[in-house]
């Protein structure tokens, strides 16, 4: 899974656990637009990512994950 804030990456996590069915990113920033990638492999190839855009919240308690 990627995580990019415009063209700046600013997570990479290779997930291998079958059992790892979501994930939380911390330390985003307020009204900020984010774009999260996953990609699914195998030994023989990669397939094309899955993209997501997100967007934080301008206001509330920070919290650990997208707001």
């Amino acid at each position: 899974m990627v995580i990019l804030k415009g063209s700046v990456e600013i997570k990479n996590v290779n997930i291998t656990d079958p059992k790892i069915t979501s994930m939380s990113v911390g330390d985003l920033e307020r009204d900020t637009e984010y774009n999260a990638k996953v990609f699914a492999r195998n030994a023989l190839f990669e397939g094309a990512p899955g993209r997501k855009t997100i967007r934080t919240k301008t206001n509330g308690e920070r919290s650990n994950g997208f707001y």
